[in-house]
C-alpha cells in the first residue's frame, strides 16, 4: 500500500520579508523544511525497497532501519533504534557459538572504515531463530572521521532452499544412477559366476538348518541325475541319494563340522542316479552362524568329479604297477620331492644303500650327507631347478655301510630326471643308479 507521508506547505509570503529579503531565521527554516521533506522522501525510498538496511552510528548503535530490514528480524523500528546491533542480531554464529563483536566485519566498517561483503552468514531473529543472509556493510565517514555505517542485507534462505533441495535432487539421482550400476555390475558378476560354474560344471545349493529345508539350483539336480524341479528339498531326499556305503561317512563328517562351529565344510561322496548309474561329487560350503555361535545355514558348491577319480585311481594303479615293477629292480631308484630333496620313494637296492637311515619324508641330505660331500646333492639341485636331466657313467660314489660303519666305494652310471606334475611343473626328481661291473 502507498506509504503515508506529510508535505509541508510554506507561506506564501516566505520568501520575502517587509522589505522584500529574506531574513536568517527565515532562511534557516527553509533549509530545515527542506532537510526534513529530503528525509522524509528517502525514508520512503528505503522503505520500498525489498532488502534489508540499517545505519549505524560510530558506536555501532542503530540509528535507522527500514520496514524490510526490521520485518526481517521480527522487531518493530523502535524496538531497534537506539540498540547495539551486534547484540540484537548478530551475537551468535551459525553453529550457535558466541560471535565476539572484535570479529563482527560490520564493526570493522564502523570501526576502520572498511567496506566489508560478507556471504553465508546468519542473523537472528527476535524469536531466536537464523536468517541467512548476504550482507554489505560500507562506512559513512565526515570529513574523513568514520561516523557509522550502512548495511544492505538480503535473506537467503529461499535460495539455500533452492540450493539444497537441487543438492538432494542431484544426491538421488547419484544414487540412483549408482544402485542401477550396481545392479548392473551384480548381474554381470552373476552371469560371469554362471557361465564359470557351468564351465566347470559346477552347481549352487543351500541348506536351511533352522528351517530343515534344502533348496538345489538345477544344475544340482542335474548332478544327482534329476529333472529340474524334481527335488523334494529335504535332508532326507539329500540323504536317499547318497550312495549306501558313503553316507554315514559324509553325515558323521557334517555334524562334527557343526560342533567344532567350523567355518568351512567339504565332502566328497558317491550318489547314485535314478538310473542306478554311480557318480562321485565334490562338495564345498560355508557355514552362517547366528549371534549364540548356532548354525543357521550352510550355503555351497558341488561339481561331478567322476572323470578326476577315475583318473586318479588310474594314476594309482599305474603308480602300484611301477612301483611294483621298481621295487624288483637291481638298480637303485628314489624319488624326492621338492627343492629339500625330501625322500618319498625307494626301492629295495636304494634302501640297501641307505639302511637303517631310509626314512621317507626326510631330506635326502640328512638321509645321506656323505652324497653332499661328493656333489651329487649340486646335481639334484641343477636338475630340480632347470628340469634338465643329468646321465653320467662309471661315476665314483662312498657311502657308509651301517652295518660296519666302514666308508664303501664303487662305481655306478647315473641318470638324474626331473619328475612334473600334470601341469608341467618340476615337483621333484626321480634318481636311478646301476652299479658298473
Amino acid at each position: 500500500m502507498p506509504h503515508r507521508h506529510t508535505v509541508t506547505q510554506l507561506p506564501d509570503d516566505t520568501f520575502a520579508s517587509a522589505e522584500g529579503e529574506l531574513t536568517s531565521r527565515e532562511a534557516e527554516d527553509i533549509v530545515a523544511a527542506a532537510a526534513d521533506l529530503l528525509r522524509e522522501r528517502a525514508e520512503i525510498v528505503l522503505n520500498s525497497v525489498a532488502d534489508g538496511i540499517f545505519c549505524l552510528d560510530h558506536e555501532g548503535r542503530t540509528i535507522f532501519v527500514n520496514e524490510a530490514g526490521a520485518r526481517m528480524f521480527g522487531f518493530s523500528a523502535r524496538e531497534m533504534i537506539g540498540r547495539s546491533q551486534h547484540q540484537l542480531v548478530h551475537h551468535h554464529y551459525a553453529d550457535g557459538a558466541e560471535f565476539p563483536e572484535e570479529e563482527c566485519p560490520i564493526y570493522s566498517s564502523v570501526r576502520e572504515g572498511i567496506t566489508q561483503r560478507v556471504g553465508g552468514d546468519v542473523f537472528w531473529r527476535k524469536d531466536g531463530t537464523q536468517v541467512p543472509v548476504d550482507y554489505t556493510s560500507i562506512p559513512l565517514k565526515e570529513a574523513r572521521r568514520v561516523v557509522g555505517a550502512v548495511v544492505t542485507f538480503r535473506d537467503v534462505s529461499v535460495e539455500q532452499r533452492a540450493e539444497q533441495q537441487q543438492e538432494l535432487l542431484d544426491s538421488e539421482r547419484a544414487a540412483r544412477e549408482e544402485a542401477e550400476r550396481a545392479r548392473a555390475a551384480l548381474e554381470a558378476s552373476e552371469e560371469r559366476l554362471r557361465l564359470a560354474m557351468s564351465a566347470g560344471r559346477m552347481a549352487s545349493w543351500e541348506w536351511d538348518i533352522a528351517g530343515n529345508s534344502v533348496h538345489w539350483s538345477p544344475e544340482e539336480e542335474a548332478l544327482y541325475g534329476l529333472e529340474p524341479g524334481t527335488f523334494e528339498g529335504t535332508t532326507e531326499g539329500y540323504a536317499a541319494r547318497i550312495h549306501p556305503e558313503d553316507r554315514d561317512a559324509a553325515f558323521t563328517t557334517l555334524q562334527d563340522a557343526m560342533a567344532r562351529q567350523a567355518g568351512t565344510h567339504s565332502v566328497t561322496h558317491r550318489v547314485v542316479w535314478p538310473d542306478g548309474e554311480i557318480r562321485w561329487l565334490e562338495s564345498h560350503g560355508q557355514f552362517v552362524y547366528d549371534g549364540d555361535g548356532k548354525p543357521v545355514r550352510l550355503v555351497g558348491v558341488s561339481m561331478d568329479v567322476t572323470e578326476r577319480r577315475s583318473r586318479q585311481e588310474q594314476a594309482g594303479e599305474m603308480q602300484q604297477l611301477l612301483e611294483s615293477a621298481f621295487e624288483s629292480s637291481p638298480s637303485a631308484i628314489a624319488v624326492t620331492e621338492g627343492a629339500d630333496h625330501v625322500l618319498r620313494w625307494a626301492n629295495a637296492r636304494a634302501r640297501e644303500f641307505m639302511g637303517e637311515r631310509a626314512q621317507v619324508g626326510k631330506p635326502l641330505r640328512d638321509v645321506m650327507p656323505e652324497l653332499g660331500e661328493q656333489g651329487f646333492i649340486e646335481l639334484l639341485d641343477r636338475v630340480f631347478r632347470t628340469g634338465e636331466s643329468f646321465t653320467a657313467d662309471s661315476v665314483e660314489m662312498a657311502w657308509h655301510s651301517d652295518a660296519s660303519g666302514e666308508l664303501r666305494h664303487g662305481r655306478f652310471n647315473v641318470v638324474y630326471q626331473p619328475v612334473r606334475d600334470a601341469n608341467g611343473a618340476i615337483t621333484g626328481v626321480m634318481s636311478h643308479s646301476v652299479a658298473c661291473a
